[in-house]
């Protein structure tokens, strides 16, 4: 039982942390009119995958 509960709150963490990561992202690379180009979209996965 507390291992579900960890595990929950670990996807949580993980959850907001890449919610951070694309909040900066957005600040620092505005989106254009059609939101994040494929190139930044491709960056941002990049990033995420490597953790920040």
């Amino acid at each position: 039982m507390s291992e579900e509960s960890g595990k929950t709150h670990k996807d949580d963490y993980k959850k907001k942390q890449r919610v951070k990561i694309q909040d900066c992202w957005v600040k620092k690379n505005p989106p254009g009119p059609l939101g994040l180009n494929r190139k930044g979209r491709r960056e941002l996965a990049k990033r995420i995958r490597r953790g920040g």
